[in-house]
């Protein structure tokens, strides 16, 4: 009886320990998800990671309206949310960083006006944007000679186009960086400063004269630039060494067969 009992007693503890180390035991699927960071989400390149990742933005951000008159941006964050038509310069007077909320457009029949010419207008998407394209056009008026930005420009994503008029307009009269997304630009002049690209899913300068001024920088090894002096982007062919100036007309940028056009985050 007391060796019955003796075993009934060990059984009953071994099955408690079988419990007790089931519950302590690692279940990931029953843990929470850490909740994610406060503030406005956007996707910007990052330069340790080299490549478009998440962040957050917990500073001030104004909206940007519908306006028939000329806009001036002191500086700062600027979130465009829906379709935006702004009839006029748009004045910059220091560095501007602009979100783009999915399917949200910004058209600007004008010039993106930095008052130096050296501020840096930075340009950001909120997702990878599976529907539409958020998407900036900037305009300049007809029978005039005004650059279409005025200082150097970023794009991190989304479409921007930018079409100047003039017979010595630029498209960007400064330095432009391509981190991703879709890029097109004409007139007169594309790039007047230096191109670097570090990503993009699509990139097309076409000018009259030159496509960029400055120095050609691919950062990105399934990426091929490549010009041509006619003006028409399609019949581009000759490759473009990095880090060189080249005097083309048109530039495009080819992808390898096993280039990754997706976002790489």
């Amino acid at each position: 009886m007391k060796k019955s009992f003796y075993y009934l007693t060990l059984f009953v503890a071994l099955m408690v320990g079988a419990t007790v180390f089931s519950s302590c035991g690692d279940d990931d699927s029953e843990q929470p998800l850490p909740p994610e960071p406060d503030g406005i989400v956007y996707f910007a390149w990052d330069d340790a990671e080299n490549k478009i990742v998440k962040k957050y933005l917990t500073e001030k951000i104004d909206t940007i309206k519908n306006t028939a008159n000329s806009n001036t941006m002191p500086g700062g964050w600027y979130f465009v949310e829906d379709s935006v038509k702004i009839k006029g310069d748009i004045n910059v007077l220091d560095d501007v960083h602009l979100i783009l909320a999915d399917s949200a457009s910004l058209d600007v029949q004008g010039t993106v006006d930095g008052h130096t010419g050296r501020e840096n207008i930075y340009i950001y998407t909120q997702s990878e944007y599976p529907n539409k394209i958020p998407q900036i056009t900037i305009t300049t008026r007809e029978h005039t000679n005004c650059n279409g930005v005025n200082g150097n420009v970023t794009v991190n994503g989304g479409m921007v186009k930018v079409n100047s008029h003039g017979s010595s307009s630029y498209a960007v009269h400064g330095n432009l960086t391509v981190c991703d997304g879709y890029v097109e630009l004409s007139g007169n002049y594309g790039v007047g400063g230096d191109l670097i690209v570090a990503g993009c899913r699509s990139l097309t300068i076409s000018s009259s004269r030159r496509a960029v001024c400055g120095t050609i920088t691919c950062k990105d090894s399934e990426i091929i630039l490549c010009g041509d002096e006619s003006y028409n982007p399609r019949y581009a062919y000759e490759e473009i060494t990095s880090g060189t100036s080249s005097n083309y007309r048109s530039i495009i940028a080819r992808f390898e067969p096993h280039a990754a056009v997706a976002r790489r985050y």
